[in-house]
C-alpha cells in the first residue's frame, strides 16, 4: 500500500512539472509569434522573456500586457535616471532640457499605466491609442536637444530603447487586434 501511495505521489509531481514546463514552452512559442512582426525582433523577445517573470501567459493578449509592462518599467527607469542626472547638472540649456524631459515622462507614465490597465481588462482596442500618446513624450524630449546645434542628449540611448519597446508593443497590439502590418 505504501509503495502504491509513493508511486501515485511521484506521478502527480511529474504531471505538475510537465505542465509547468509546457506552459513555459508555450510562452516561448507565443513570444516568437508575437515578436515575428515586431520592428525590433531581438529586443522584443529579450524584453518579453525578462519581463514575464512568474506571470507566464500563453495567449497573445497576455503577452501584449507583458510587453506594455516592459515599456512601463523602462519608462519609469528612464524618468528616474533623468531626475538623477538633472540633480547633478548646473543650470543652463542642458539642465533645463533634462528637467523638461523628466516632467514630460510623467505624462508618458500616465498613458502607459492606462494602456496597462485596459490591457489587463482585455480592452485591447484601447491599448494602442494610449501607447501612441505616451510614445510622443520621448520623441519630443529628443527633439528639444536639437534646438541647440551640437548638443548631444544624455537620454538618447534610453529614449531610443524606449521608442523601440513602444513600437514592439504597438506591433503586438496590432497582431492581437488582427491589424495587418
Amino acid at each position: 500500500m505504501m509503495m502504491k501511495t509513493n508511486l501515485i505521489c511521484t506521478a502527480i509531481i511529474f504531471f505538475f512539472l510537465a505542465i509547468k514546463g509546457s506552459k513555459a514552452d508555450d510562452f516561448k512559442l507565443v513570444v516568437q509569434k508575437a515578436c515575428s512582426g515586431a520592428p525590433h525582433n531581438t529586443l522584443c523577445i529579450e524584453s518579453l522573456n525578462s519581463a514575464a517573470g512568474k506571470s507566464v501567459s500563453t495567449d497573445l493578449g497576455g503577452v501584449l500586457c507583458v510587453a506594455v509592462n516592459a515599456v512601463y518599467k523602462n519608462l519609469t527607469d528612464t524618468q528616474a535616471y533623468a531626475k538623477k542626472i538633472h540633480a547633478t547638472m548646473k543650470s543652463g540649456f542642458m539642465s533645463q532640457t533634462v528637467f523638461d524631459c523628466s516632467n514630460s515622462y510623467t505624462d508618458a507614465v500616465l498613458y502607459t499605466e492606462k494602456a496597462l490597465t485596459v490591457c489587463e481588462k482585455k480592452s485591447y482596442g484601447e491599448v494602442k491609442g494610449n501607447l501612441l500618446a505616451a510614445m510622443a513624450d520621448p520623441k519630443i524630449c529628443e527633439d528639444k536637444f536639437t534646438l541647440v546645434p551640437g548638443t548631444v542628449s544624455p537620454l538618447k540611448s534610453r529614449n531610443e530603447v524606449l521608442l523601440q519597446l513602444y513600437g514592439n508593443a504597438i506591433a503586438i497590439n496590432d497582431l492581437v487586434n488582427g491589424i495587418k502590418r
